[in-house]
């Protein structure tokens, strides 16, 4: 990058026409430092306020000057800049937005690692259009002039989701229920006291937005909690415990954001007996890449993720044992596992998967809510035979015979449940037909090619039967070569389309290996001795199928 040169190229003299001024030598070891991806963190934490109708938080400097240590420490978080504000003329709403402008002019790019935390007063007012809306009070913001003064959190979610870089991750240690670590002005605690219940049911919008990872101390409506204990906020003290006790759920060597969340959130829910639960919205898929201590020094476990409310009361069971509840993650051992997420009160699952993990593969289980497979081609192989029903058609038509197939198949390829699936087989066979009762020896031929549309079921769950039905279009060729007495040959062809359907088992054998079993039932208009005759053939196939 061009900011790289510590030196300009220009020596503070114009050089002569026709000159050439040497850009100053750099060392791979000055490239590689000026390039290589950095951590970054921005810490905010608010005890005093201007107002004094927001009461004084009493560790929210002290969670922030903790963490901010804990980060830049070398065997710990290990980041290259940390910036801790907790003094009164850094905190203020301009202090505040200035911060975050002059933390986007440090991201360097994407493989930056970013992180932000803030805590402070979270509280609720009226923005200028009228809409219900979640702000941060800074230093100075007034509760009389919330919009005004405040700090909406859409526009903290706006700046950081704008940084330039893909590893970042949002820590708001802050709540809006009105107690805690929140206050309501008083004419926004009446109104909402007057909602039926007392209670707080639809969030404002910017609740439920999403930018890289937003962690938050609790759910909407709960409270966010100080603990004199502990001598910190409860989810901070427990994040913070999670970075310098290294706690690594999956043996990689760092703690992730993701791995420290879950272990905050765990023992925040734990200690406040359910009455805070901390959140986490992500849109990171596969391995979590920001690393908020220690170093990856090899593939970690594997895990199942499933982040946001959507997933409050699913279990995960693995195995038909329990693993462990969502929101959150599930740490596995490399394989293959039959997966089940179940809803609290129920004992039947509404998703069954089986899935193969590898080691440091993170899935995120949003992936098992279409069908397992969704999207991924299929080749079958199978082996069968076909034949007319008529009996005058198997005798004088064209005999039963073997057929090889070949068919490819796209799942979900219009809508979930329905399959595209086109086929090719062919056979040849020698027998003997009796027409006008004269004995002929006949050498028969047959390509066979369909299209289907399919829907697809399963029975009986995980590891159960799966069923394949539907109409299909048919075009056949056959053709026999026929000889006889004194040295009689002939050789005979027909082309045509016909319509029908077919219907197929499959059962899961290992992985994405299963065993298949169809027919098919067509019907095919030809012509006979002058004749046109509609005849129905019948086939069956018995092979393997692969999901590619």
């Amino acid at each position: 990058m061009v900011a790289a040169c510590a030196t300009s190229p220009y020596r503070g003299e114009k050089a002569g026409q026709g000159d050439l001024t040497p850009y100053p030598a750099l060392s791979r070891a000055d490239l590689d430092d000026a390039h290589k991806p950095r951590k970054i963190a921005l810490v905010v934490g608010i005890d005093r306020f201007d107002d004094p109708q927001w009461r004084p938080l009493r560790y929210a400097g002290r969670d922030a000057r903790s963490l901010g240590a804990a980060l830049l420490d070398a065997d710990v978080g290990a980041f290259d800049q940390v910036r801790v504000l907790t003094d009164p003329e850094d905190t203020g709403r301009g202090g505040l937005i200035k911060a975050l402008e002059e933390l986007s002019g440090r991201v360097g790019g994407r493989r930056d690692t970013v992180l932000v935390y803030l805590s402070t007063h979270g509280t609720l007012a009226r923005d200028e259009a009228g809409r219900l809306t979640s702000y941060l009070v800074a230093q100075d913001t007034r509760m009389r002039e919330v919009s005004g003064t405040g700090i909406r959190l859409d526009e903290v979610r706006r700046r950081f989701g704008a940084l330039r870089s893909e590893r970042k991750a949002l820590v708001l240690a802050t709540c809006h229920s009105g107690q805690g670590k929140s206050t309501l002005p008083p004419d926004m605690r009446t109104e909402l006291e007057g909602i039926k219940g007392g209670a707080f049911f639809v969030p404002p919008l910017d609740e439920v937005s999403e930018a890289s990872v937003v962690l938050s101390a609790s759910s909407w409506g709960e409270t966010a909690r100080e603990d004199e204990a502990l001598q910190h906020d409860i989810y901070t003290y427990f994040l913070l415990e999670a970075l310098t006790k290294g706690l690594d759920a999956n043996g990689d060597g760092a703690v992730t954001v993701s791995e420290a969340h879950d272990h905050a959130k765990r023992r925040t829910y734990a200690f406040t007996a359910g009455r805070q639960r901390p959140q986490a919205v992500s849109d990171i898929l596969g391995e979590d890449p920001i690393v908020l201590a220690g170093r990856r020094t090899q593939a970690g476990r594997p895990a199942l993720l499933g982040y946001g409310e959507a997933w409050e009361g699913v279990t995960v069971r693995v195995g038909g044992a329990a693993k462990g509840a969502l929101p959150g993650s599930i740490v596995l051992d490399a394989g293959e596992h039959a997966v089940d997420l179940v809803r609290m009160g129920s004992q039947e699952a509404f998703v069954s998967a089986r899935v193969r993990l590898k080691a440091g593969q993170r899935l995120d289980l949003r992936t098992l809510l279409v069908p397992e497979g969704a999207g991924d081609a299929e080749v079958s192989l199978s082996l069968g035979g076909q034949g007319f029903l008529a009996a005058d058609a198997r005798e004088q038509v064209f005999t039963p015979g073997p057929l090889l197939r070949l068919e490819l198949a796209w799942p979900d390829a219009f809508a979930p449940g329905w399959t595209l699936a086109g086929d090719l087989g062919m056979g040849a066979h020698d027998d003997s037909l009796t027409p006008g009762g004269a004995p002929l020896s006949v050498r028969q031929r047959a390509l066979v090619g369909g299209l289907g549309v399919y829907r697809d079921w399963r029975i009986g769950g995980l590891g159960g039967l799966r069923v394949r039905s539907g109409p299909r279009l048919e075009a056949v060729s056959l053709e026999r070569r026929l000889s006889g007495e004194q040295g009689f040959q002939d050789t005979e062809g027909v082309f045509s389309l016909g319509f029908g359907g077919g219907m197929g088992l499959a059962w899961p054998v290992v992985g994405d290996f299963f065993a298949v079993l169809d027919g098919r039932l067509s019907f095919i208009y030809l012509r006979v001795d002058e004749e046109t005759r509609n005849l129905t053939n019948a086939a069956a196939f018995g092979g393997v199928r692969v999901r590619l």
